[in-house]
């Protein structure tokens, strides 16, 4: 009967074949050299895919890392938009234009600009209509106008 070598596919007989039983089922190797090769191909493998795992997960460890930097300069930014109200602000609309801000800028810079024209911006949106929506989209007004110019290395407009 003739067998099929693991390794190099040759056939050889089963008499003259390494024989390695397996608990599911016996492998046969052309000789002791292609069951090295296999083994050796095998454990290479196995580090590999361990290596590639510990590579994944470092990548989720920075991810999660610099999501929560993310949402730590994203709650700053809120709790300085809080302050200026006065309260906490829940309407939807300030998070729609949060988005339109930051394709201006990054969070870092419109905290500095929030942070340095506090005065400012808390005065004009007192001074818009009653409603929190409007007071809210005159902030952003101001925001949207002034963040592509302004330079928080100095605290100046550029």
């Amino acid at each position: 009967m003739r067998v099929k070598c693991r390794y190099c596919g040759a056939r050889i007989e089963k008499a003259d074949a390494l024989q390695i039983i397996g608990e599911k089922y016996n492998t046969y190797y052309c000789n002791q050299e292609c069951y090295s090769k296999a083994n050796a191909e095998k454990k290479a493998k196995e580090i590999e895919r361990l290596a590639k795992k510990q590579e994944k997960e470092r990548q989720i460890e920075e991810q999660k890392a610099a999501s929560a930097a993310r949402k730590a300069k994203r709650d700053a930014v809120y709790d300085e938009l809080c302050d200026i109200f006065g309260y906490e602000v829940q309407n939807t609309v300030l998070f729609t234009e949060w988005i339109l801000w930051n394709k201006l800028a990054d969070d870092e810079k419109i905290l500095a600009y929030l942070k340095e024209h506090k005065d400012y911006i808390k005065g004009a949106t007192a001074r818009a209509s009653g409603t929190e929506y409007a007071k809210i989209r005159y902030m952003s007004a101001i925001l949207k106008n002034n963040l592509k110019d302004y330079s928080n290395s100095r605290g100046q407009r550029a």
